[in-house]
């Protein structure tokens, strides 16, 4: 936002007068414009931190389902993976 006194400047068609802003305005603006950007900065940041959440809800459901497994169950997996690799592994050779 800029100070109302530069808005009343800047509306004016053309101002002789007018002999550019004073080093207290271009402070100013500066400031506020470099509070944008660290605002800015931390809407980023914290965007990227909501993107990231989904990923860890995935890796959450997979710890889940691999701690409900028992032994046995991994064992079975294993035997029919297997059993399917080598009818594969002996059609081919």
């Amino acid at each position: 936002m800029k100070t109302k006194r530069m808005q009343k400047q800047m509306s004016t068609p053309v101002n002789k007068k007018w002999k550019g802003y004073t080093l207290d305005e271009l402070r100013t603006e500066r400031m506020l414009n470099q509070v944008r950007i660290a605002a800015c900065r931390q809407r980023l940041a914290q965007s990227s931190q909501q993107a990231v959440r989904p990923q860890r809800i995935a890796s959450t459901v997979m710890d889940t389902v691999l701690r409900i497994l028992s032994v046995y169950d991994y064992v079975t997996i294993g035997i029919a993976v297997g059993r399917r690799l080598m009818r594969l592994f002996r059609k081919k050779g």
